[in-house]
């Protein structure tokens, strides 16, 4: 007679194997559209968007610079790129390291008392007066290439609403952070499938690109259980919004980089995934 333990084990991996065959089969099916042997759109200055990063900022004070630097070093016109930086009532030095950008042209600098990353993401909303919105994390850069692979899916598809970016494990050093490296690539191959399925279930808030006019119609964002970038996603789909995902566009970020960090990490990503 069978166990509970072996029924569970093998409905597990029942689901398991075919999700990944499920996978296989949309990568063999639409595997002509994601061929590196289709070039990039190529567009003019003229017919690139205009972007805005969000950048909301609790006690990054040791992150943040190499993260406006990244963003400023990308190869995308001047005056369409611009910064947002919210302080969120940090309490390091991050305040006194931001006064380096009082008075940039493409910098913005916002300050509001501690409410969380969705309060510091809305607070910042009412000052986008660009075409797109990047919502981006503090401790993450982005390669310079990135909004030239990201912006021809918004031009050439009205539709798109949301885009969600590759996000990879920079410069990982322990173990638990090069076990990460592996996974985050992975995380890239299936929201690449699911987005070409119409099934992105969440454009990565380290990385994601929406049109302005979105939070026009669905709001903005909510605690959600601290997955503000996940509610949002569903809220998206539940508006019948396009979201996709583009895997050329590459950031990287920290990663928790002890067991400890990982396991509350993804136990806070669980929670508020079945909230």
């Amino acid at each position: 007679m069978i166990t509970t333990f072996e029924l569970v084990y093998e409905v597990i991996m029942f689901v398991a194997i075919y999700i990944q065959v499920f996978f296989l089969l949309v990568f063999f099916e639409h595997r002509q559209k994601i061929s590196p042997k289709i070039p990039t759109i190529s567009l003019t200055d003229t017919e690139k968007l205009s972007v805005s990063f969000l950048l909301p900022c609790w006690n990054e004070g040791a992150t943040v610079l190499g993260t406006v630097e990244s963003i400023l070093g990308l190869d995308y016109p001047k005056e369409k790129l611009h910064i947002i930086i919210i302080d969120d009532g940090s309490t390091d030095n991050t305040p006194q390291v931001l006064k380096v950008y009082e008075g940039h042209p493409q910098v913005t600098l916002l300050r509001k008392e501690n409410g969380g990353k969705y309060t510091a993401l809305n607070y910042a909303l009412p000052f986008v007066k660009t075409d797109l919105v990047v919502s981006f994390d503090a401790d993450t850069t982005i390669e310079p290439q990135a909004l030239h692979k990201a912006i021809p899916y918004f031009v050439k598809d009205h539709e798109l609403m949301a885009l969600g970016g590759t996000v990879l494990i920079g410069n990982p050093k322990t173990f638990v952070q090069k076990a990460q490296e592996i996974e985050y690539q992975t995380f890239s191959f299936t929201k690449k499938m699911l987005g070409l399925i119409g099934a992105v279930l969440v454009v990565p808030g380290a990385f994601a690109i929406f049109r302005r006019g979105v939070f026009d119609k669905v709001g903005g964002y909510k605690h959600a259980y601290l997955l503000e970038d996940g509610e949002m996603t569903m809220r998206l789909h539940s508006h019948g919004m396009k979201i996709d995902h583009c895997h050329e566009a590459i950031v990287r970020t920290k990663g928790p980089d002890t067991i400890k960090k990982l396991f509350k990490q993804r136990l806070r990503w669980s929670y508020g995934f079945i909230r």
